[in-house]
């Protein structure tokens, strides 16, 4: 993988809040 540390920690953090945001969006 050519990604950096950087961006693919910061993709992940996205990820997973988007996934805590939806999840509290439909409760």
């Amino acid at each position: 993988m050519l990604v950096k540390k950087g961006d693919w920690l910061r993709a992940l953090v996205g990820k997973l809040f988007n996934i805590l945001f939806i999840s509290l969006s439909l409760s």
